[in-house]
């Protein structure tokens, strides 16, 4: 895991790939993706030599028995990507309500810092954005 710069969000956090990294939440609370879900949003899978997963200036990262392996979380939210962003830095999933909740990037440093100063504080936000027909 680490953190990435993006236009819109500033700072977030990344895969070791640098795929964006969502939440899914319904009123704060974790919402489990599964079945057809996990095809449009892959869960964060650490790697397999890993006991812990870190990322510079973020706390509160952890793992959960997931599909596929040990799935990466964050203050027990499991972590995804979306399958529609195409590149590193893309986050185009970020308020999308599908599968039982609303997808949120998470950011690093709460809406209005903008870094990772400050004790590495991350925090989950939600954009409006049109709901489109896709169903995903």
């Amino acid at each position: 895991m680490k953190t990435s710069t993006n236009s819109k969000f500033g700072n977030i956090l990344v895969d070791g790939s640098g795929r964006t990294v969502y939440t899914l939440t319904n009123g704060g609370a974790a919402v489990a993706c599964t079945g057809q879900c996990l095809a449009f949003w892959p869960p964060v899978i650490a790697p397999a030599a890993s006991s812990t997963v870190t990322a510079a200036g973020v706390s509160s990262l952890g793992t959960i028995a997931g599909p596929g392996g040990k799935q990466i979380t964050y203050r027990a939210l499991p972590l995804y990507t979306f399958a529609n962003d195409k590149a590193p830095g893309d986050a185009t999933g970020d308020g999308v309500s599908s599968f039982g909740g609303t997808w949120q990037v998470v950011k690093i440093g709460g809406a209005s810092s903008g870094s990772t100063s400050g004790g590495g504080v991350v925090s989950t936000t939600t954009t409006t954005k049109a709901k489109g027909g896709s169903g995903y």
